[in-house]
């Protein structure tokens, strides 16, 4: 329930719900953990806690701005989105698709040698007698394709940490790269390795 009082001060409307020096309530929406697989990024748990953490720094920064603290939190929130969005542009591998990461590599168990067989979704052009493993260029090339058209991590679920880790520096995808060693460092530092 709004506060119907209302209080002037060099031309800015507050609310006394909304003003922290009032005691009142807060006027943002208290902090809720988002629904199950509404949100596997944590996107929105993130936009949030920034939300709540900034708080205070943008009711100093309205107060000095003389405009409303709803509308510059707008604008601020509107920046941090954005901010988000550039961060998620450097990912993306075409329109549409983005590397997807796995959250661990220890827990990439998938076949490490014999024969590879892809899904329609992963691999649907040239040899649909799959993959051998043993082979450098055809570990290369499934890893390639599991890099970049993986939809879940049931997809990813198909690669092997250790045998990510040797082909990793001749993977070719930059997005992937970026996506990939900004979650797990030690590829990072894999492919400086073979660079140096």
């Amino acid at each position: 329930m709004i506060a119907s009082t209302c209080w002037y001060h060099s031309g800015m409307t507050k609310r006394a719900d909304s003003d922290p020096r009032a005691g009142g309530p807060s006027s943002l929406p208290k902090e809720q953990p988002p629904a199950q697989d509404s949100d596997p990024d944590g996107i929105i748990g993130y936009s949030l806690r920034w939300t709540r953490r900034r708080k205070d720094e943008v009711a100093a920064a309205a107060r000095r701005r003389s405009v409303s603290m709803a509308d510059w939190l707008n604008l601020a929130i509107e920046a941090q989105l954005e901010r988000e969005r550039e961060q998620l542009a450097r990912y993306r591998i075409r329109p549409g698709r983005y590397a997807l990461v796995a959250p661990d590599l220890d827990a990439l168990k998938g076949p490490a040698d014999g024969v590879l067989e892809l899904p329609l979704t992963l691999h649907w052009s040239g040899d649909r007698h799959g993959f051998d493993l043993g082979d450098p260029g055809r570990l290369l090339e499934a890893y390639e394709s599991i890099l970049l058209e993986a939809a879940s991590q049931a997809d990813l679920a198909l690669l092997n940490k250790d045998r990510l880790i040797e082909v990793w520096p001749r993977v070719y995808s930059k997005p992937v790269h970026r996506a990939w060693e900004d979650r797990h460092p030690v590829l990072r530092e894999v492919a400086a390795k073979v660079a140096a």
